[in-house]
């Protein structure tokens, strides 16, 4: 802290910094403060400029030149105190934390869950129509080699970003490191999808073993399901990367199986 006396003379500028100050004392010149609190109670020939939290101008102030004050705080002004030149004072507001209300969890609960939901269900919808044979094949490469879906979704997901940023090293490389890219994102995106068809279907067989469900159904249920999970703290993150890790792990391998037949039918 920082208290300067009344009988205190400062024949030039004077500059402050700290938590608390007083100045009581004759300035001959300009008073430049950076400080929590401030408070004046002599005189002051020069410009005063205040950047802190509180400025108070006692009785016996006296300020024969400009004031400039930025605070979040007003200023405080005692009867008596003179400020001969302009008062420019600027307050800032500071930011009010508001505690989210009941509604506004809500809320932002159903707006997560929409919008995950209907992601999984456009993107579900549009390889149903183009590949269903596909979609099935991954789906079942799920629930047949969990384990080994697993491992290998697992080096995919670290080992292709590895991969692709050696390919970006090499200038010819560039068109093959986008390429790759794509490839990696929209591996991403699918495998929550095959993940959320593979989860209505053990639902609708979970209620009834012998009626077998379309994809499109299991498709809705599992999308349902999967976008509920993953809100769940804690048990949402640990969902959310199962899928992605069984997910990616299915389509590559299905993936490799499809070109390693289509090689063979070709021989």
């Amino acid at each position: 802290d920082i208290k300067l006396k009344k009988d205190a003379i400062i024949s030039g500028d004077l500059f402050l910094a700290g938590k608390n100050s007083e100045v009581n004392s004759f300035i001959d010149g300009k008073l430049l403060a950076s400080v929590n609190n401030i408070s004046i109670n002599g005189q002051i020939n020069g410009d005063v400029k205040i950047r802190g939290g509180t400025l108070e101008l006692k009785s016996d102030s006296k300020l024969n030149g400009n004031l400039a004050y930025t605070s979040t705080q007003p200023l405080i002004r005692e009867k008596g105190s003179i400020v001969k030149g302009e008062i420019d004072e600027n307050i800032l507001l500071g930011k009010i934390e508001k505690k989210p209300t009941i509604l506004n969890k809500v809320f932002s609960i159903l707006t997560g869950f929409a919008w995950s939901f209907i992601n999984l269900i456009l993107i579900g919808l549009v390889l149903i129509l183009i590949l269903p044979t596909g979609v099935e094949i991954v789906k079942e490469k799920i629930s047949k080699e969990p384990w080994k879906n697993l491992g290998i979704g697992f080096l995919f997901l670290f080992l292709t970003p590895i991969i692709i940023i050696a390919v970006f090293i090499t200038i010819i490389g560039i068109p093959l490191g986008i390429i790759s890219i794509f490839i990696y994102i929209t591996a991403l995106y699918l495998s929550n999808v095959f993940v959320s068809i593979y989860l209505g279907e053990v639902s609708f067989k979970l209620i009834n073993k012998k009626k077998r469900t379309t994809l499109l159904l299991s498709l809705l249920v599992g999308s349902a399901l999967l976008s509920l999970l993953v809100m769940i703290p804690f048990l949402g993150l640990l969902v959310r990367s199962a899928s992605i890790l069984f997910g990616i792990g299915a389509l590559v391998i299905s993936s490799y199986e499809f070109i390693k037949k289509s090689k063979a039918l070709k021989l």
